[in-house]
């Protein structure tokens, strides 16, 4: 194939993986992302403005708002060099971003029907043809590159290991640094708050050369979405920024447009969606039902419960019970020839499941393995949980895994949502009161300022669960 070949494989390449991936699902059913994604709310910041928490308050307010992909990824005529979304846990940057992958493979695979080249009700953004003039598009995870301090390494494993085979990855490599260099191209790298370049990383950096983001040089046309949390954002040195503004995502828009969209898609009727608001009128649901997980397993609770408890330490609770409640307990058969199952309990009751998955949300989160990542190994599941809690565990969703690579049998395992994971750590907390005096005690000698912001959740759960710890603790 000549140069021109050779970019056009390149491109259907990525996006027929894109399109294939499991990541791009929501709520374990990847034809809903289109059928129920809605645009979210995006307000553009100065950079100074970083840290300020009064910078915009009003969650309904739509002025300013950016209503285009244009008004994000271009600074004039031409693509910004960097574009940092930030935003809270569950707020829609990993939708957004991957919204946008969707997007750009739409057009380059030309899946062009009448749903997806009409702009849906209730869709901000219009200008969908702008992915049409991105060359490009490559889309990583930071969290899977911890010990790499390059994108294009990032994009090499990532990416090029994953759609071309083996003995080919080193030749399409120098290809994508030439497509890179020459090329219109948008990389999303999700979830900067998950990547560590610590001076243990195993790349080439020293100790003094170990940067807040990853390193980039090869592309002189591309714009570079770093998806983060505040505090992370918040934590990178002003000299290595490399815009005068950053983008905020704030959750959903149209909030009551999303949950009409989530009652309809599991056979709900219309009249709901007004009781439904109902019900959850008290306005510090107005920021929960803009987060697209709540929403969804708000209305969950709303159609099965009809009229669930409505504080978060219930509403997380509820949350385990109705996934639990889809499972039956779990029997299963010893193999004759497996020793280990000898050890293992063969049936198990859901609270002794929920007692596990206590044991190991606690154990993930405070952790140096997890200290950035929410992620873990399925080694540590295997060690934590019997197979029947891990089946249960997985079958319900409220353990999730994923293949690190499409072409390995590594896996990784995470909740699925931070918010179910502090509220299980929780429960184990307030069983264990040895486990809570060394918790707080390992926080107050140390004072291990990253532990203490991953465990704030975690103690207003406790706290609220068992008042007496509180008092105690000071």
């Amino acid at each position: 194939m000549d140069y021109k070949e050779e970019k056009n494989d390149l491109r259907v390449r990525l996006a027929n993986s894109y399109m294939e991936s499991e990541d791009f699902s929501m709520e374990d059913n990847p034809t809903h992302f289109d059928e129920l994604y809605m645009s979210p709310r995006i307000v553009e910041h100065h950079i100074l403005n970083r840290g300020n928490t009064n910078v915009h308050e009003n969650i309904d307010e739509e002025i300013n708002s950016v209503k285009s992909y244009k008004a994000i990824f271009y600074k004039g005529d031409s693509l910004a060099s960097t574009v940092y979304l930030v935003g809270s846990s569950g707020t829609g940057k990993t939708i957004f971003s991957r919204k946008c992958v969707l997007e750009w493979s739409y057009h380059h695979l030309k899946i062009h029907d009448d749903v997806q080249s009409t702009p849906k009700m209730n869709d901000l953004f219009t200008d969908r043809d702008f992915f049409g003039g991105i060359d490009f598009l490559f889309h990583i995870r930071l969290r899977d590159g911890n010990n790499v301090c390059s994108l294009t390494d990032m994009i090499k494993d990532q990416l090029i290991s994953r759609i071309y085979d083996k003995e080919d990855i080193e030749k399409e490599y120098k290809l994508i640094l030439k497509v890179l260099d020459e090329n219109a191209c948008l990389i999303v790298a999700e979830n900067l708050h998950e990547w560590a370049h610590t001076p243990e990383a195993s790349c080439a950096c020293t100790h003094l050369e170990k940067a807040d983001t990853p390193s980039f040089t090869y592309a002189k046309k591309a714009c570079i979405m770093l998806t983060t949390r505040h505090w992370r954002f918040h934590s990178i040195r002003s000299a290595e920024l490399r815009a005068n503004t950053y983008f905020e995502i704030e959750g959903i828009l149209d909030r009551k447009g999303f949950v009409k969209k989530a009652i309809l898609a599991k056979n709900g009727h219309e009249t709901y969606v007004d009781t439904f608001f109902t019900h959850f009128a008290d306005r510090k649901f107005a920021k929960m039902l803009s987060v697209p997980f709540f929403s969804m397993q708000l209305v969950d609770l709303y159609l099965e419960l009809d009229t669930p408890k409505t504080a978060l330490c219930d509403i997380c609770s509820s949350i385990v019970k109705m996934r639990l409640k889809k499972i039956p307990t779990y029997h299963q058969k010893a193999p004759q020839t497996d020793p280990v199952h000898k050890r293992r309990k063969l049936s198990v009751k859901h609270d002794e499941v929920v007692e596990a998955l206590s044991e190991l949300a606690i154990r993930t989160i405070v952790s140096r393995e997890s200290s950035l990542n929410r992620e873990f190994s399925q080694d540590l599941v295997d060690e934590m949980l019997t197979v029947s809690e891990k089946t249960i565990a997985l079958k319900s969703g409220i353990l999730q895994q994923q293949h690190l690579n499409a072409k390995q049998s590594v896996m990784k395992v995470s909740f699925c949502h931070k918010s179910i994971q502090d509220f299980l750590a929780a429960k184990f907390l307030v069983n264990h009161d040895d486990a809570f005096e060394t918790l707080i005690k390992s926080c107050k000698e140390q004072n291990n300022y990253l532990t203490c912001i991953r465990i704030k959740q975690v103690l207003i759960f406790t706290f609220g669960l068992k008042p007496r710890l509180g008092e105690e603790s000071g």
